[in-house]
């Protein structure tokens, strides 16, 4: 049985780690799971993007831990990552729980709640929520889409794969970008009130898309390393596969500040980058396309136990950013910390993030 401590995860990562460990598991196995709080919203996103596939099975229920095998049961299990995208299946909302409305569904946030809430009405499942609250009139609204077509798009059974298909070919960027700020600025209270009432991280956003639905989604990269000698004298040569860089690296530019480069530095350009490429998405998704944002990351490796470790990565970014209010400008970087590849490639790291808005004026 594989066994997870959820406890001791970072909020982002609690259940992108469940997820990856279920995958795992074959008909009739379990995961056990311990946990600081019921896991019902786990239960309730399980069975509805993955319906009749998984049993929960309460050994303890608080008040302090809750200790809970998830039990894989079903012959029919769905294990297709993109199944829920392809299913236009109605979810019970009268013991469930909607999408987030800060889930990112192809470009839209919000569209895949409004979906949620739909199905279910239609299908007299929708308990106490309201389908077409005043946030979703108002996203339908900067996408220029009715109530009523919206509610037949639903009642024609279209997958949430052809709803994005539908809206991106009748709106533009900019209708995209006001619905997106409508709901993930304008409401951002809100969407913090739902996301903390259904038991989700403050955090939570859903998957960040950084392609477009014709662009590849697969990219490797190579890079080449030589080393001469033993590790304390020797040095070692490396590449980048594009050609942009080459230079030398030892012990002493690791661990002296010789000169020369080390894999920390390389790695810290990489973080910076990458942390850059996703805050810019997410500010522009919002309505708010920055002019420049400037980062730096610092990475620190230690001695642990006989070996070393890399411990820490320190994030520092400027940004400027025309017509964003800094709490909301607080939490889109924070979202990009957390979700963007090389935060994630450093899960096991400490990663911290100091962000100051700048203004050109």
């Amino acid at each position: 049985m594989l066994e997870l401590d959820v406890r001791v995860l970072p909020a982002p990562q609690k259940h992108p780690t469940i997820h990856a460990m279920l995958e795992h598991l074959s008909r009739g196995e379990a995961l056990r799971i311990t946990n600081d709080h019921d896991p019902r919203p786990l239960r309730f996103e399980l069975d509805h993007d993955y319906p009749n596939t998984y049993r929960f099975d309460y050994l303890e229920a608080g008040p302090q831990t809750w200790v809970v095998d998830i039990v894989r049961d079903s012959k029919n299990a769905v294990r297709d990552e993109a199944a829920h995208a392809k299913s236009s299946c109605a979810p019970d909302l009268r013991t469930g729980v909607p999408r987030s409305g800060r889930f990112m569904l192809g470009h839209y946030a919000w569209l895949a709640r409004l979906a949620d809430k739909v199905r279910a009405k239609q299908a007299e499942t929708v308990g106490e929520y309201e389908a077409f609250c005043p946030i979703s009139l108002g996203f339908l609204d900067r996408l220029n889409v009715s109530l009523a077509k919206f509610s037949s798009l639903i009642a024609d059974g279209n997958t949430d794969e052809q709803l994005v298909a539908f809206l991106d070919a009748r709106t533009n960027d900019k209708q995209r970008a006001s619905a997106n700020r409508w709901v993930l600025v304008d409401n951002a209270e809100d969407l913090r009130r739902q996301d903390s009432e259904e038991g989700r991280s403050p955090e939570f956003a859903g998957p960040i898309t950084f392609f477009d639905r014709d662009s590849p989604t697969v990219a490797t990269s190579a890079a080449q390393a030589h080393w001469t000698g033993d590790v304390k004298h020797g040095f070692g040569t490396l590449s980048l596969g594009s050609g942009t860089y080459s230079g030398t690296y030892s012990f002493a530019s690791r661990f002296e500040r010789a000169p020369g480069t080390n894999p920390e530095e390389l790695l810290a350009g990489a973080h910076a980058a990458c942390f850059s490429m996703a805050f810019s998405l997410l500010l522009g998704k919002a309505g708010y396309p920055p002019k420049g944002i400037t980062t730096t990351a610092d990475v620190t490796i230690e001695a642990a136990g006989e070996g070393f470790q890399i411990s820490a990565s320190a994030l520092n970014t400027i940004a400027d950013v025309p017509g964003i209010g800094d709490d909301t400008f607080q939490q889109l970087a924070n979202v990009a910390k957390a979700e963007c590849p090389v935060s994630k490639a450093l899960s096991g790291t400490t990663i911290t993030l100091r962000a100051r808005l700048f203004s050109s004026g």
